[in-house]
């Protein structure tokens, strides 16, 4: 018996009030990128490599900007950052791998979204994470308060890399709700 196939339209898929864009992570395969990459765009979803999109809602605007993998690809941040915007206007950063955005302070960026670490994926007491990327040393997982008052928030994810498995490292999706203020 074959397995039946089920495609997703964008309104099923992902939606949101203002709007719905995608960043780039680590994919070492290049046909699975462009796949990926491809799929996104046929939904008219934008990927956001070197690139920003304006998010509006209600008269209000802010800018959802994504870089290009740091270990794969070439990232621009110049790029990536919107260009004549209001400093009203707050700017968040998809950037994959969270040490990045030691690059992004003093940039007026407001939030970078990370993730790349797993968390550490494993995690022994009194040990330091055992499985920790390149570009991923520094900020591991949660909430970080950089020294321009930009936040960095890294997700621990729901998967594995090298190890199939997690050891004291829950898996993670994370809902963001931006406020004002």
């Amino acid at each position: 018996m074959g397995r039946s196939r089920r495609s997703f339209s964008r309104r099923t898929f992902l939606k949101a009030a203002a709007g719905v864009a995608a960043g780039t992570g680590l994919i070492r395969q290049p046909l699975t990128a462009q796949a990926i990459t491809g799929a996104l765009h046929t939904h008219g979803i934008p990927v956001l490599a070197n690139s920003f999109v304006p998010l509006e809602r209600n008269g209000q605007r802010i800018w959802l900007a994504g870089i290009k993998d740091v270990l794969e690809d070439q990232p621009n941040l110049e790029a990536a950052l919107p260009t004549g915007r209001s400093e009203h206007e707050p700017v968040i950063l998809l950037a994959h791998e969270p040490d990045f955005a030691d690059y992004a302070v003093g940039r007026q960026v407001d939030l970078v979204l990370s993730g790349h670490t797993h968390g550490g994926q494993i995690l022994l007491p009194l040990l330091p994470p055992l499985m920790l990327p390149d570009m991923g040393i520094k900020y591991v997982h949660g909430l970080f308060r950089m020294r321009d008052g930009m936040q960095l928030y890294v997700n621990r994810g729901i998967g594995a890399v090298t190890l199939p498995f997690r050891f004291r490292c829950q898996p993670e999706i994370t809902v963001i709700t931006l406020a004002q203020g």
